[in-house]
């Protein structure tokens, strides 16, 4: 994401209201996942602005899917003027972002690579509610799929540090807050 702000704000700098029309300009294209309307029509937005068309309603006419604006109101946001500079760092920050995309890509191909021998645990993992591919990888690079070290479930629950702690003196009741445990096996 902290690649993607500076194009959005190199493409906002030429006096284009960006973000009232594709409202992910560029989007965030998780591995395994398309891009949205949104995040393609925004893509084909920036690229055109970088080949050098700046007319507003050939580059409304580039989008796709839902949008959050309507038809005049995006016309209306790409009214502007777009410099060579600003086409210069538009197109500095879209190349950046692609090749990072791309090393996300290959990433998530090592991984999956590396956790081949895992997948049938993955598969039973995925299918209890809320848990994505993703969590999942996680899950099992954290804890592994070895459970004989856990005596039962509250032991697991307890070494990720997920239950609230039981603080209890004198009859009061100190802070219930979960522990601070390995960074990996907490939710964001």
């Amino acid at each position: 994401m902290r690649a993607k702000r500076p194009c959005w704000m190199s493409a906002g700098n030429g006096s284009h209201q960006m973000s009232a029309g594709a409202s992910p300009l560029i989007g965030i294209c998780w591995p395994g996942r398309r891009a949205a309307g949104s995040a393609t029509s925004g893509r084909a937005i920036l690229k055109a602005l970088i080949a050098g068309d700046t007319d507003p309603t050939r580059l409304a006419d580039l989008t796709t899917g839902r949008l959050k604006a309507s038809r005049a109101q995006l016309i209306a946001a790409l009214q502007g003027r777009v410099t060579a500079h600003h086409r210069f760092m538009i197109d500095l920050h879209l190349t950046q972002i692609e090749a990072l995309d791309g090393a996300v890509r290959k990433l998530e191909g090592h991984l999956g690579e590396a956790l081949a021998r895992f997948r049938a645990a993955a598969e039973r993992l995925t299918t209890m509610p809320g848990l994505s591919d993703t969590a999942t990888r996680v899950l099992i690079a954290e804890i592994g799929v070895n459970m004989t070290r856990f005596p039962s479930a509250g032991h697991l629950v307890s070494w990720a540090g997920l239950c609230p702690r039981l603080d209890e003196s004198a009859g009061k009741r100190r802070s219930t807050r979960i522990r601070h445990a390995t960074p990996g096996s907490k939710p964001p």
